[in-house]
């Protein structure tokens, strides 16, 4: 497991990552009050050459929201999980949202099915 931060243009992003094959990914999306240690067992428990990425949201844990103030919304959450994939070079993966965390991807999926 190893944990990095990444700059992206609305935020400094903590990111977990178990190692595997880009084209078998999986990104989980924690709910409000959590964070990306709360994915930690799944991503340990992933199966092997399985890539899982987890991270720390708008508003949470160890990410820093860069720029004014304003109110994080579902479009903010989900602009950010498509640049952390972007970065990563992720073309593609599966979702895992818990709580507030299914909005983003869901969103998501309906706007970039492939």
């Amino acid at each position: 497991m190893r944990e990095s931060f990444l700059d992206l243009s609305k935020a400094r992003v903590r990111v977990l990552e178990r190692d595997g094959d880009a084209g078998r990914s999986v990104l989980f999306l924690h709910g409000l009050t959590s964070s990306a240690s709360t994915w930690r067992p799944a991503l340990e428990s992933l199966p092997e050459g399985v890539r899982g990425i987890a991270f720390d949201g708008l508003g949470s844990a160890y990410t820093e929201r860069s720029g004014p103030r304003s109110l994080i919304t579902r479009d903010d959450q989900r602009e950010l999980l498509v640049e952390i994939a972007d970065r990563l070079g992720v073309k593609s993966f599966t979702g895992v949202g818990h709580s507030m965390g299914c909005g983003p991807l869901l969103g998501l999926a309906w706007r970039q099915p492939e």
